[in-house]
């Protein structure tokens, strides 16, 4: 990945009228498996945003349309595959907005729908049973949009990309299609978002419409099997119009989700747009549990920049506050157009909050990856031999750093070695955590270990500083019993900046 990324560097960074082709190597991703002279677009921001908007829209309705062919299938991948054609011509049109509706709703709906259709929804994505990776999904939708020109894009693209990389957006792309974060990166942002909007809004209906009304629980207890459950009756329908005009009830189809904000309109129109202050800080400290201190108050700093007109404060005067200043700032508003926090221009282009919340989640997904990255070298060489590591270690560092549940971890230590055996060691043996969840015993190659890490999507799920006390239950909770590794822990959790 390092060679690749300095490679493509190296031929992008150029600006001339043509790319040298990178070759047709397995190192090069498809989309840019070219040799020869390539020539370049030059494409500017709008173009490149756009493209990237098009990709996306492609790819999730696929994502959503395996989704929903893995439940109705039941299981069964003949039915799942006639299942997937027809959400393929139900599907076939809808904007991102729509899209994103139908995948918060699945992503929300029971813990067995989400253990099932996360894993499955990917090996349907391409309306067969082996996983197309996005390099190639990005190859093939190239090829079918511009034929001939299909190198010239690629190329153009990619350097459009780094010529813009200052657009969270633009970034996040990039680093997917380049391999340095795994596809579901794009999906797990998108979901944080709309899940916020989700939130803000629930607080409004829920104070300005009925205090009873829960919005959200009202959504994600629909029934999972229905085929119009959050993305309601199809363009054109006859039953588009007529379920417009009254609130819906669970079990049955939803309003036809909108272009811009996909919630039923209903709900929209029963929400006033605004809240106290008091009540948008409540809900951004209990949304964001994992952010740090540091992150919480930029994204309140740019909170009030999007809100300068309406507060009657300079920008300049907004940055120079403290955070208590800003917090109380905050709190003492008594009305906040939170809408606007997400709203875009003519451009597409968002507030400074919006901005924020991107930049953010890319940094402290690179940052999280980083820590694990460490956890796996702690792990190296304790009860197996140099350059080698025992998962079993490596759960108890994470642990440390990531107060995660137990099945959660142990889901992510099997995909960190899935279709790989240990060097030795008890390989085929399986650990089982106290609560039951079971990873590979044995060793596994800290090279390997750390290569999947960048691959393997994984984001925190609670900061803590653990006590002597906490070190030690993690460490049986794990079955590890190395008194030299956990004193050591011991001594990085209790001791300030150790770690």
């Amino acid at each position: 990945l390092l060679a690749q990324n300095a490679l493509l560097a190296k031929v992008l960074s150029s600006h001339k009228p043509n790319f040298i082709g990178l070759g047709k190597g397995r190192n090069v991703p498809a989309y840019l498996r070219h040799s020869g002279k390539i020539l370049n677009l030059n494409v500017d921001k709008a173009t490149v945003e756009r493209i990237v908007g098009e990709v996306w829209v492609t790819r999730e309705a696929e994502w959503v349309a395996g989704l929903r062919a893995v439940v109705a299938g039941g299981g069964s991948p003949r039915k799942a595959d006639k299942a997937r054609k027809a959400e393929d011509r139900e599907l076939k049109g809808l904007t991102s907005g729509q899209l994103r509706g139908a995948r918060l709703f699945y992503l929300s709906s029971s813990a067995q729908w989400k253990s099932q259709a996360r894993v499955e929804a990917g090996n349907i994505a391409a309306g067969v049973h082996v996983k197309v990776d996005f390099a190639a999904f990005l190859h093939a939708w190239l090829h079918e949009r511009y034929g001939r020109s299909s190198a010239e894009w690629a190329y153009s693209l990619i350097d459009g990309c780094e010529k813009y990389f200052f657009d969270a957006d633009i970034q996040l792309f990039h680093m997917i299609a380049t391999g340095e974060l795994p596809e579901e990166a794009f999906y797990d942002q998108s979901t944080m978002i709309d899940k916020l909007r989700l939130t803000l809004l629930e607080q409004d209906v829920t104070q300005a419409a009925n205090p009873s009304f829960d919005w959200v629980e009202h959504v994600t207890k629909r029934d999972p099997s229905s085929a119009y459950n959050m993305m309601g009756s199809p363009p054109g329908s006859p039953k588009q119009a007529s379920s417009n005009k009254e609130p819906t009830t669970p079990g049955t189809p939803a309003p036809f989700l909108s272009d811009d904000f996909y919630l039923a309109p209903t709900f929209a129109v029963a929400s006033s747009g605004c809240l106290p202050g008091r009540a948008v800080l409540k809900v951004l400290s209990r949304f964001f549990i994992t952010k740090s201190s540091a992150n919480l108050s930029f994204l309140l700093a740019a909170l009030l920049e999007d809100l300068s007109q309406w507060i009657g404060k300079e920008k300049a005067e907004i940055k120079e506050l403290t955070e208590m200043e800003r917090i109380n700032l905050i709190r003492n508003l008594p009305s906040v157009p939170y809408m606007q926090f997400f709203a875009s221009d003519n451009k597409g282009n968002q507030g400074m909050f919006a901005e924020a919340l991107r930049d953010q989640y890319i940094e402290e997904i690179k940052e999280y990856s980083a820590e694990l990255q460490a956890c796996v070298k702690r792990a190296e060489g304790i009860e197996c031999r140099e350059g080698h590591a025992r998962l079993s270690i490596v759960g108890f560092h994470v642990l440390l750093v990531d107060k995660r549940p137990l099945p959660e971890l142990a889901q992510w230590l099997n995909a960190l070695v899935k279709d790989t055996k240990a060097s030795s060691g008890g390989g085929g043996a399986l650990l089982t955590a106290v609560d039951g969840s079971t990873f590979p015993g044995g060793m596994f190659e800290i090279a390997l270990l750390l290569e999947r890490v960048k691959t393997v999507f994984a984001k925190r799920s609670l900061r803590w500083q653990p006590s002597e006390a906490d070190v030690r239950e993690t460490a049986a909770a794990l079955g590890v019993t190395n008194e030299a590794c956990i004193e050591q822990a011991v001594q990085n959790c209790v001791t300030p900046g150790s770690r």
